[in-house]
């Protein structure tokens, strides 16, 4: 039999993709039916991976087969602080899955390829400058930011009224030249395991959040994850209220978030009509929380924290309600039976966004790339790429 030659792949690269990737040495072994042991010999220098094996490596971490072959692991992003829930066996976040870290990395190939285009044509971008801290009062970075994004609170009332609070903070967002993605398909995390992360830059900042949330629940992240920026902190989380098991320093950081989020989604004004009568002792019904939340555009625990905020209602009452909206966040994840739904190249425009949509488009418009690469970019069929212009650039 003619003896099987190794490729020459350096030790580190394959540790760095399979690592960065969140795949257990034991699920790569199996992708290329092997030992164990060997895939942490290969990763240590002694001997190496076929061609074919290499390729399945490749594969199962979502990578470039070129990107094995590199001389050093790429030096990209920082890893995002990990800012999940906790495992109370361990005292540690509970393990990355794979498929929130291949949802990061296509958030970082997606700005990497925004930035080329941008490059190549010497386009301009506004800078992000936004910029607080800690010690900073939620209520007066929450008016800075609106006030930033151009939104003021007759037009989030208004939102509210048309339930479009969603799509009207996003497109205020990515005309700040802020990329916006949001994780779906059939392959998409669950909300247990991330409900969205941040990537701050000086130049494209990105958020994503998880396209199985509910709407109102998403706009709460968006906005939670925008705060994220603003303290120019890369992070990955999948809990709204931080847990008692985290780090006095994390859970800090979040509640700092969280009532950045809800000041801007939630102005005190707005907030004081809303809760007209009801004072920290006061006690919400479901019935009465679900109506506030509807006229404020906000999921019900998100207004209820801002009640808590504001001394419209106590810890207490939210403590008591939070199992419930656990139980609900669970339940998001649970296959749903139905079948069908948009046509994938409609339903990329609202993962992808209008802001990177448009980068590509013009990429494409101005001949700097063929047809097929705005395709693949989009992640849609050549065929579709004259409807996703239409929406790309279609007025809101």
């Amino acid at each position: 039999m003619p003896t099987k030659v190794s490729v020459p792949v350096q030790p580190e690269v394959l540790a760095w993709a399979r690592r960065s990737a969140s795949i257990t040495i034991e699920a790569a072994a199996k992708a290329v039916n092997v030992p164990a042991d060997r895939i942490g010999e290969w990763e240590q220098g002694n001997g190496g991976p076929s061609l074919p094996q290499l390729r399945k490596l490749a594969e199962k971490y979502h990578r470039p087969f070129a990107v094995m072959l590199l001389p050093e692991p790429p030096r990209g992003f920082l890893p995002l602080k990990d800012f999940r829930r906790i495992d109370p066996e361990t005292g540690k976040p509970f393990p990355m899955p794979a498929r929130v870290a291949y949802e990061i990395r296509l958030a970082q190939d997606r700005r990497d390829i925004a930035l080329e285009l941008i490059e190549e044509t010497s386009g301009e971008v506004q800078p992000f400058k936004l910029s607080a801290g800690l010690n900073d009062d939620p209520e007066a970075v929450a008016d800075s930011i609106r006030h930033a994004l151009g939104v003021d609170p007759a037009e989030i009332a208004r939102w509210a009224r048309r339930e479009t609070v969603f799509e009207g903070w996003r497109a205020a967002i990515e005309a700040k030249d802020i990329l916006v993605f949001v994780m779906g398909g059939a392959h998409a995390p669950a909300v247990r395991e991330v409900r969205g992360f941040a990537i701050p830059a000086t130049t494209l900042p990105v958020v994503a959040v998880n396209g199985r949330d509910k709407t109102n629940g998403r706009t709460f992240t968006l906005l939670h994850e925008f705060a994220h920026l603003v303290l120019g902190e890369g992070v990955v989380e999948n809990v709204v209220a931080p847990q008692l098991t985290m780090p006095v320093a994390v859970r800090r950081i979040e509640r700092w978030c969280n009532a950045v989020a809800a000041a801007v989604m939630m102005p005190a004004a707005a907030v004081e009509t809303v809760a007209a009568g009801k004072g920290i002792s006061s006690d919400w019904s479901s019935a009465e929380l679900a109506h506030a939340a509807k006229q404020l555009g906000a999921s019900r625990e998100a207004a209820l924290i801002r009640f808590v905020t504001l001394g419209r209602a106590s810890w207490r009452s939210y403590a008591r309600k939070r199992p419930v909206f656990e139980q609900e966040y669970q339940a998001l994840d649970e296959p749903s039976g139905a079948s069908g739904g948009a046509p994938h190249h409609m339903q990329m425009i609202g993962r992808y966004g209008k802001s990177y949509a448009r980068l590509v488009l013009s990429g494409y418009r101005d001949r700097r790339i063929n047809l097929n690469d705005a395709a693949a970019f989009l992640g849609v069929q050549a065929k579709h790429i004259p409807y996703i212009e239409r929406q790309a650039f279609k007025a809101a």
